[in-house]
């Protein structure tokens, strides 16, 4: 027995890599008299940093069994060098940079990686069912499923494991965490459907991940703030009942395979900032209650097979900043109801069907950029958008376009770009003189890119 203590003792001077290459040698622990059924509790004399070292290399299966060699047992494995030493080995980090990456909790905080027999023992000693909060971005975990444990930690308010290398589907055990505020498992490679989760959920990020099926309509029953499914495989049509989302201020279910059409019910979520349906396959018209978005920033519905006029109530979103509209297959008008969007700063409404005269009305925007190349419009660019000063590119290319760019323009100290190629023929008013600094900036600005 002094042998194998004098070797415990000296290995306590080595560094963690040594005492790696000697785990041979710990896992012929059962073998000696050290053995917890030869000297239970009779081993407290060895210094704390030697059983830190010799419990780090048992295997997990044989945990318990020790606890009854040392009384310190309890407090050596709740240790953060405890963590630290097995951050590798369990935890699987590719990259572990210990000391740097590896907080005073980082046993709480990576719980949900360990071994479950460590688990169960460290649910007991630190009563880890009161955290709160987990959030361990870019792990990388090698062991890649979510484990069933996490719904142990009922008083979890906050789980955070996105860029994790996490596979497999969502437990069901998520479910049973009735404190749970915000859920994060955006950027691994989940697959299945969405289990049914607490109704506490404020947040929910499963973004880029491989879910696949029908957005369920209990996701909509939630008291959601944001609600984030884009870049997923989601089928089939957007339910009505996301109507019930209220309190939503951030809905993204962009970069899915989404079909049907955007369903009237969407124009109750008058809380709504940003709104993103882009790159689907959506169809039909958009539907007059999306007029009732008040608070709409950003609205984009991009890539879809959208079709039909565009309705006059989007006039009635005053704050909205961003609207994208390429590549549907709207047609009519662009309404001059537009022109009520006084925050507008970008449209963009490029590779449709849109017919008829561009609105002067739009000159009464704030816009940086328009957009309004690949479609049908006809007449001539309004002098009105010599008011636009913060304009910095024009694109009508390939329309149906005539006459003059509007002398009004050379006042556009902000215009770099202005692209009119592919219409019916559309010059440089005359009323500019042709050796003027006016003339040269237009000039300029239609032939930058």
């Amino acid at each position: 027995m002094g042998a194998a203590v004098s070797s415990a003792v000296s290995g306590s001077l080595m560094s963690v890599s040594t005492v790696r290459s000697k785990r041979r040698a710990v896992s012929s622990l059962n073998a000696c008299p050290l053995a917890p059924e030869h000297h239970p509790g009779c081993l407290d004399v060895l210094p704390p940093e030697v059983w830190i070292l010799i419990l780090s290399w048992l295997p997990p299966h044989e945990f318990s069994r020790f606890r009854s060699v040392c009384k310190s047992f309890d407090e050596f494995i709740a240790s953060r060098h405890f963590a630290i030493l097995n951050l590798e080995r369990h935890i699987g980090l590719e990259h572990p940079t210990v000391e740097s990456n590896t907080a005073p909790d980082a046993f709480d905080k990576l719980l949900s990686s360990w071994p479950l027999m460590y688990q169960s023992i460290y649910l007991e000693i630190k009563n880890a069912k009161r955290l709160r909060e987990i959030k361990w971005k870019h792990a990388r975990f090698q062991n890649p499923c979510i484990p069933l444990s996490l719904g142990e930690l009922t008083n979890l308010e906050t789980l955070e494991l996105s860029f994790s290398n996490l596979s497999g589907e969502i437990p069901k055990a998520l479910g049973r965490l009735h404190n749970l505020q915000e859920l994060s498992l955006n950027y691994n490679t989940l697959t299945g459907n969405i289990p049914a989760l607490p109704p506490s959920l404020k947040v929910l990020r499963l973004n880029s991940n491989d879910l696949s099926g029908r957005i369920p309509d209990h996701i909509f029953s939630l008291n959601l703030e944001r609600l984030n499914l884009m870049h997923n495989l989601f089928q089939g049509s957007i339910p009505s009942s996301i109507g019930n989302s209220v309190n939503l201020t951030i809905l993204s279910l962009n970069g899915n395979f989404l079909a049907g059409s955007i369903p009237s019910e969407i124009g109750s979520l008058m809380n709504l900032r940003e709104l993103y349906l882009n790159n689907n396959n959506l169809t039909g018209s958009l539907p007059a209650t999306i007029g009732n978005l008040i608070r709409l920033h950003k609205l984009d519905i991009s890539r879809n097979e959208l079709g039909g006029s565009l309705p006059s109530e989007l006039g009635n979103l005053r704050q909205l900043q961003q609207l994208d509209l390429q590549h549907n297959s709207f047609s009519g008008p662009l309404p001059s109801a537009l022109g009520r969007l006084e925050n507008l700063v970008d449209l963009h409404a490029s590779n449709n069907r849109f017919t008829g005269a561009i609105p002067a009305e739009l000159g009464n925007t704030v816009l940086e950029h328009l957009y309004l190349y690949d479609n049908q419009l006809s007449g001539c660019l309004p002098s009105s958008f010599g008011s636009l000063a913060g304009l910095r590119v024009l694109d009508v290319s390939r329309n149906r376009l005539s006459g003059y760019i509007p002398s009004e323009y050379s006042s556009l100290m902000r215009l770099k770009e202005i692209h009119v190629g592919g219409n019916l023929g559309v010059v440089i008013s005359p009323s500019v003189h042709h050796e003027s600094a006016e003339y040269a900036k237009l000039v300029a600005s239609l032939v930058s890119k």
